[in-house]
């Protein structure tokens, strides 16, 4: 019957909290890092976290419902999932994890946002007002969905002789992988200061100080004054108003030489609004997360891009994780 299967989805949208903690949980008490090590019993994984075997082995029970753990005889096991659990891993997922914890004391308060018209932060990246240690782990987390965008971007696309603007750069990977690929790539990250140290930290590690400057500044106000042939804009233009966002495209847009190209990528929903499902949930986690940040459709970007100026605009939706990439010519 009809009304038994919308009963049970009912239930299901409902319930699906449950999985949330469950795995956040696991997480933080460290059974992905003791399975990363090697495959245990719930009793040897309970010693190594030092918590109770009964209690921790209904939760990696679930764990293996789920099909994130394997169990066989007794013995549990990263199995496939060891790529983005493992913590050595540059593809880990523990640091997102930990961001959706942070993230969920937000969504409690969605009917209260959406009452109030108020939210709990300002900046939805994270790094406003924070600690070095906050912004780092942010950062970490973010850079989960930056890595293999980044190795798409530099396998797809020739930065040779390019003099690029990485704006909102996160971590630095745009920047340093696009400078490790294409010996003679420079160019510029720029973050707010709290970030830029990071970035410069992390730039230095991997010797590209002498082709990758850092400016620690806000990009509504401290873009320097120079021509580029290459703007990164990953994952940013969602924590803008919709006026925000067409300033901040025409600031990019005015950066770069003729034929300069701008790579842009965000969560975009159909015309509807109403899918994918990534997107729909980003909208509402813009909401309860930023001051004026939301989800754009394709349609949106689309004619602010030529609104804006830019000609050949191209939606790349091959890239990796549930962004879509969009590069515009100038």
């Amino acid at each position: 019957m009809k009304t038994n299967e919308h009963v049970g989805k009912i239930k299901g949208l409902v319930n699906g909290y449950k999985s949330t903690y469950v795995i956040i949980a696991a997480a933080r008490l460290g059974v992905f890092n003791a399975l990363s090590a090697s495959p245990m019993t719930s009793t040897e994984v309970a010693t190594h976290i030092n918590v109770s075997a009964e209690k921790i082995e209904p939760v990696m029970n679930a764990l293996v419902h789920f099909g994130i753990i394997e169990k066989k005889n007794g013995i549990f096991s990263l199995s496939e999932y060891r790529d983005v659990l493992d913590p050595d891993s540059p593809l880990c997922q523990l640091g997102y994890i930990n961001h959706a914890l942070n993230m969920s004391d937000k969504w409690r308060k969605l009917e209260e946002t959406v009452k109030s018209q108020e939210v709990s932060i300002n900046n939805f990246n994270g790094i406003t007002g924070q600690s070095e240690d906050q912004t780092r782990a942010f950062l970490q987390a973010m850079n989960t969905n930056a890595v293999p965008q980044a190795e798409y971007l530099t396998s797809h696309y020739d930065f040779t002789d390019h003099k690029f603007i990485d704006i909102g750069a996160g971590y630095g990977t745009y920047s340093m992988k696009v400078a490790k690929t294409f010996g003679t790539a420079e160019g510029v990250a720029l973050d707010l200061p709290v970030a830029a140290k990071i970035i410069a930290g992390n730039i230095e590690s991997e010797n590209l100080s002498n082709r990758v400057r850092v400016i620690g500044g806000d990009y509504k106000k401290d873009l320097p004054n120079e021509k580029f042939n290459d703007a990164f804009l990953f994952a940013i233009i969602h924590q803008e108003s919709v006026a925000e966002c067409r300033k901040l495209i025409k600031s990019v847009f005015d950066l770069l030489e003729d034929d300069g190209k701008l790579y842009l990528t965000s969560f975009f929903l159909n015309d509807n609004r109403t899918e994918p499902e990534f997107s729909v949930l980003f909208g509402v986690e813009m909401l309860v997360g930023s001051q004026n940040g939301r989800a754009y459709s394709h349609s949106e970007i689309h004619q602010i891009l030529k609104d804006t100026g830019f000609s050949a605009i191209e939606a790349v939706k091959e890239v990796p994780g549930p962004a879509t990439l969009y590069v515009a010519t100038k």
